[in-house]
């Protein structure tokens, strides 16, 4: 079931390009009270993570970002953070 996490893009904690040249993970330090500290996704694709950091990272305007994931970031394992993976969707607003 898709989900769609709301987050801005002040709070981009690290891009990560993979071994995948198509794919990348992002994480954001969300401290809201439905998540943990840091909020990963996963198998975002490489050129809408570039944008995504070019959009703040160079402009300095900060972006609302709505990015539609598989299903609600939750905890994996004993991991202290929350992870969910790209839904194919990102707008940034």
């Amino acid at each position: 079931m898709a989900f769609t996490y709301m987050t801005n893009t002040q709070r981009i904690s690290k891009i990560e390009f993979t071994s995948n040249p198509e794919l990348c993970n992002i994480a954001f330090a969300d401290p809201g009270p439905n998540f943990s500290p840091t909020v990963l996704i996963f198998g975002i694709p490489a050129a809408t993570a570039s944008t995504i950091a070019v959009n703040f990272y160079f402009t300095g305007v900060q972006r609302m970002l709505a990015i539609v994931t598989e299903n609600q970031p939750a905890k994996v394992g004993s991991n202290n953070y929350f992870e969910a993976r790209y839904g194919g969707r990102v707008e940034i607003s």
